[in-house]
Parts: structure tokens; C-alpha cells; sequence
């Protein structure tokens, strides 16, 4: 499945399990989605289901809310 395509289902599934809207971030060569982190542990076993189908994924709170946040190659080259 080309990267685009990857990275808007993950953001569908994203915004499905934790009921948060995603936000999309394009950087050269890849896309980043993210979303609030959840806050029960049903939606986190639901959310970390759907990160395993990412290239790689993280979190961080650099604005003092905790993002959740899941990127995939989408093959365009810098």
C-alpha cells in the first residue's frame, strides 16, 4: 500500500480508538499523523494495535499534552 495511503488509514484508525481528531505533519519522504494520547487503557491496547502497522511511532509532550504520534515512508524522495 503506496505511503499516503498507509498514512491516512492510520489516521482514521488513529482518530477511531482514541475519538480524537488527528493532526497530519509532511516532512521530505514522510508522513507523521498524531493525536491526543488516550486516556484508558482499552483505548491504549486499541491505539498500540494500530501503531504496529507504522514504519516506526513515538510520543512526546513538548506542549505539555501527551501526543501519541505514528509515521510512514510515503517514497517521494527530499
Amino acid at each position: 500500500m503506496p505511503g499516503r495511503q498507509r498514512a491516512e488509514q492510520l489516521r482514521s484508525d488513529m482518530e477511531r480508538v482514541t475519538g480524537c481528531a488527528a493532526d497530519v505533519d509532511e516532512y521530505p519522504g514522510r508522513l507523521r499523523v498524531s493525536v491526543q494520547a488516550p486516556d484508558d487503557e482499552e483505548a491504549w491496547r486499541a491505539l498500540l494495535e494500530v501503531l504496529a502497522c507504522a514504519d516506526c511511532w513515538g510520543s512526546s509532550d513538548t506542549d505539555g499534552q501527551v501526543r501519541v504520534w505514528a509515521s510512514v515512508a510515503t517514497g517521494d524522495s527530499p
